[in-house]
């Protein structure tokens, strides 16, 4: 089992390249479904360890999100108009609680500690891919292609790393850092200079431009790793953050400052949703209704709500978003015995953060890495009440 569920977490960046005929992100989907489906068939010929630990706050956000699926798909049915955008997120939902439920039964410690390590392995060498793809060398991978209308615009921006777009591979490398963090090697410390400068100044939408949002998920997860292991370094790092920020108020141009705080668009995106989830504050619009609803409120393709908090406020509800809340509380109040367990808990921190600015969620490729430092909290805590009786 354990090689199966590597073989799932890593292969995500072989994926495009075995079903090259889809696009990048379904491609990624594909590959996690096929190991899921095969790590589940194997279970019934492996035994699992017993699990002590109760995980209440999945089984409310699970237990609300299958009835409220329940009841939009019965909606749905009444007027015969069934929408696939409704099916997919539950059918998702249920694979990443099979991911769970096969991490905790199945994996230690030191099998987590080794996947952490070659998840480490893996984004250096998604570091330098990104550099070849700066000088144009990377070969497979392009944001747009020569014919496409926008390639003017976006100056056809190269640094995508695996992941297709260069705003969400910000995302995926700032809550990646932490990786670095387990052996702290000099590759790890000349890797972390690498991934600043690449999120500073190469993972914008546009050619040369920065991704806030990849610089906000780097600074947060540095700086929870320091203070839960170096209190002294996390003071200083923090002021010299704080005394470098005030110093490119003044010495940056305008014009370079609002693009680190430029909202993309996303304030409009979101007024123009608030009246769906102001009509379904309680119970939220149902699962995929972002994208079915999108033409309603003057999108002609449906779209994402790059804040997934408020995505789940649209979807599931004021119900939904606390279910959520109390997940990432339970979760971040499991003790962390060891610096693997500290690590973990900052990718997945990291992981949150960036939902604040992309559709992080609704991509397989951090969803998994997410899911994986989550589940694998529960599986070392399990494993630590087995040891004690």
């Amino acid at each position: 089992m354990f090689w199966i569920l590597t073989a799932l977490i890593l292969g995500i960046n072989i994926a495009p390249f075995l079903f090259f005929k889809t696009d990048i992100w379904n491609a990624q989907g594909i590959w996690v479904q096929l190991c899921l489906v095969l790590a589940v068939s194997y279970s019934f010929f492996d035994n699992p360890k017993k699990v002590l630990i109760k995980n209440k706050a999945l089984m409310f956000l699970f237990g609300w999100v299958c009835v409220r699926a329940g009841i939009t798909m019965f909606n749905s049915h009444l007027i015969n108009r069934f929408h696939a955008q409704t099916f997919y997120p539950i059918w998702n939902f249920v694979m990443i609680i099979c991911l769970y439920q096969l991490i905790v039964q199945y994996l230690n410690i030191k099998q987590i500690t080794k996947i952490l390590g070659y998840l480490r392995w893996v984004f250096i060498g998604t570091l330098l891919l990104c550099v070849l793809q700066h000088f144009g060398l990377g070969q497979f991978f392009e944001m747009l292609h020569k014919d496409n209308p926008q390639f003017n615009e976006y100056f056809n921006n190269p640094v995508v790393g695996l992941i297709g777009q260069p705003t969400h591979l910000a995302g995926l490398l700032g809550m990646s850092l932490p990786l670095l963090f387990l052996n702290k090697r000099r590759v790890d410390y000349l890797a972390m200079g690498l991934c600043w400068i690449i999120l500073l100044f190469f993972t914008g939408t546009s050619k040369n431009d920065p991704a806030i949002s990849g610089v906000a998920v780097g600074l947060v997860v540095t700086f929870y790793y320091l203070f839960q292991t170096k209190r002294k370094v996390f003071n200083k790092v923090l002021l010299l953050v704080i005394l470098v920020g005030i110093v490119s108020l003044f010495i940056l141009p305008k014009d370079v400052l609002l693009k680190y705080v430029s909202s993309q668009g996303r304030y409009d995106l979101w007024a123009r949703y608030w009246p769906i989830a102001k009509d379904h504050f309680i119970m939220g619009a149902g699962l995929g209704m972002v994208q079915v609803l999108g033409i309603n409120v003057g999108y002609t393709h449906p779209v994402h709500l790059h804040n997934e908090f408020y995505q789940i406020l649209v979807e599931l509800g004021f119900v939904g978003l606390i279910a959520f809340l109390y997940l990432v509380f339970d979760y971040f109040s499991q003790e962390a015995f060891e610096q693997t367990e500290v690590i973990l808990k900052t990718i997945f921190l990291g992981f949150l953060v960036s939902c604040f600015f992309n559709y992080t969620a609704h991509l397989w490729f951090p969803s998994v890495i997410a899911v994986f430092a989550y589940s694998s909290m529960y599986a070392i805590n399990n494993e630590e009440r087995l040891r004690h009786g």
